[in-house]
């Protein structure tokens, strides 16, 4: 908790680099804390990392069981670079591709 305090003062204080770099650690330990993510798609999206922010706003929803809106996430961003945080079980689960369906090649 006290990483999201320091965090949280830094993204007020103007500082969102310091925030991410301190969030990304703790999403890292702490994959299934909301607030974390929630805080590290501000910090992405104060420094115009469009991805990024996209990346943790998914990660919030999967873990709110919202799937088709952390998809529709993942599906709109570019992924021109990589992002850094894993993907929670949840989401992977939910986005892991279809096999077609025999007969439909």
């Amino acid at each position: 908790m006290l990483q999201l305090n320091l965090a949280n003062a830094y993204l007020q204080g103007g500082q969102p680099q310091e925030a991410a770099n301190i969030l990304n650690r703790y999403t890292f330990n702490n994959k299934d804390d909301s607030n974390g993510w929630d805080l590290l798609a501000q910090a992405e999206a104060a420094l115009n990392n469009r991805d990024q922010e996209l990346a943790a706003r998914a990660e919030g929803y999967a873990l709110a069981g919202r799937l088709d809106q952390a998809i529709s996430l993942l599906s709109s961003a570019s992924f021109s670079g990589e992002i850094r945080q894993p993907a929670t079980s949840a989401l992977r689960c939910a986005h892991r591709p279809v096999a077609p369906a025999a007969g439909t090649l």
